[in-house]
């Protein structure tokens, strides 16, 4: 049997396409007080290859947190119409559960994002009277390299 990703893979033989991640560990930003939001923060990415973000993960663990993330690109064009809650991204897609890792919640199509390109996350906190800190954050999608010929 032959491995199946989660997403369909492109298939431009100009490009070696790989999988990758990207952890934001948010652990350096102060806890969100009750009903603000923070942001936005800057997700910067690597300058040696192009991306195309097809999803994000959520470790929120066992705790239903009441928090909403809202992603925009380089442009400051929003990739989501509002904030997207937190259960949208973890609770379904047994993150929260079990703590055993779970699919990513895709964008569909895929975001491209040129090296070296920045995104920015904000969050709101809905909670009307608890301070909540973010829990850690994974971009995953492809890595896209130019095939070059030796």
């Amino acid at each position: 049997m032959s491995y199946r990703p989660q997403w369909a893979w492109p298939s431009d033989p100009a490009y070696r396409y790989e999988p990758w991640a990207q952890a934001i560990v948010p652990s350096t930003i102060a806890a969100i007080p009750a009903g603000s939001t923070r942001g936005p923060f800057v997700i910067s990415f690597d300058r040696d290859a192009d991306f195309i973000v097809m999803g994000v993960s959520i470790d929120a663990g066992r705790d239903f947190l009441p928090l909403g993330y809202q992603f925009t690109d380089a442009f400051g064009y929003y990739l989501s119409d509002t904030f997207i809650f937190n259960s949208l991204y973890a609770l379904p897609l047994g993150q929260a559960a079990d703590r055993g890792g779970g699919y990513a919640a895709t964008f569909n199509p895929g975001h491209f994002v040129p090296a070296g390109g920045v995104w920015q996350l904000s969050v709101i906190n809905y909670d009307a009277g608890t301070a909540l800190s973010i829990p850690p954050i994974e971009l995953r999608g492809l890595k896209r390299s130019k095939v070059v010929c030796q």
